[in-house]
């Protein structure tokens, strides 16, 4: 562990709680869409489907990659300035060479028992990661369970034809299929499956939440402030105290 100076702190703190704004309102936006995969309120017909199809991924690919990244912007940043003010930030070496459901796995672990010698840029680190892997894994994969879904004609049902491939949504003409090509509703996606990935997505982006909060607790407390107070505060005679942070 390392000093860090109190007016080092609170930029520190700043960043971090830009970062917490940020990633709680996606966590909060996908929670609210989990409810439109519920397996026991599937769209009853093709336009439903097609409906629910295109406002998920919408939403996914529009609001929470431009959230999202915007939150792994501001962890990057509270790492990088603790780490140019001298802070101790005991970062995980394994994290960056797991696999992604290695990562996932760690990452819930982590949050139930953090390491000995863990501190509050741990939690920064973990919760970093943990966006990322929502960010550049989860939410992409549900977006792809979607687009794989074929969207059944009624039309061709009636007449015997085989129904026609919506080129997942892409607005691009859908490729002639093999007569022993598997179709892509057996081979591909599945609401079931996007929800899957929604809601690791959602466990990963709520842990962030969770270790940002409880790293600027942390921070805050060294600051003797409320981390709701930390806006009004202004630097002290001894803003060159100085504080570990752990």
């Amino acid at each position: 562990m390392a000093d860090v100076s109190k007016e080092k702190l609170r930029g520190i703190l700043a960043q971090a709680e830009a970062a917490a704004k940020k990633i709680r309102q996606q966590r909060d936006h996908v929670w609210g869409i989990q409810f439109l995969l519920l397996a026991d309120d599937k769209p009853s017909d093709a336009a439903g489907l097609k409906r629910i199809k295109g406002f998920i991924s919408g939403v996914i690919e529009n609001h929470h990659h431009e959230g999202l990244e915007a939150g792994s912007r501001d962890l990057t940043a509270v790492l990088t300035m603790a780490a140019s003010s001298g802070a101790s930030l005991a970062l995980n070496s394994s994290f960056p060479v797991m696999s992604e459901e290695q990562l996932h796995d760690a990452l819930v672990a982590h949050a139930e028992q953090i390491p000995e010698g863990s501190t509050a840029f741990s939690r920064v680190e973990a919760a970093l990661f943990a966006v990322k892997l929502a960010l550049e894994h989860h939410l992409p994969r549900c977006v792809l369970r979607l687009a794989q879904i074929r969207i059944p004609d009624p039309d061709a049902a009636a007449t015997g034809e085989p129904p026609q491939d919506d080129g997942g949504d892409t607005g691009l003409p859908a490729p002639a299929q093999a007569k022993d090509k598997v179709p892509k509703e057996e081979s591909g996606g599945s609401l079931e499956q996007a929800r899957d990935y929604l809601d690791r997505a959602y466990i990963l982006v709520n842990l962030a939440v969770q270790h940002v909060d409880l790293s600027v607790a942390a921070m805050s407390s060294f600051l003797d402030l409320d981390p709701a107070e930390e806006d009004d505060a202004k630097p002290s005679d001894d803003s060159d105290e100085f504080f570990v942070i752990t």
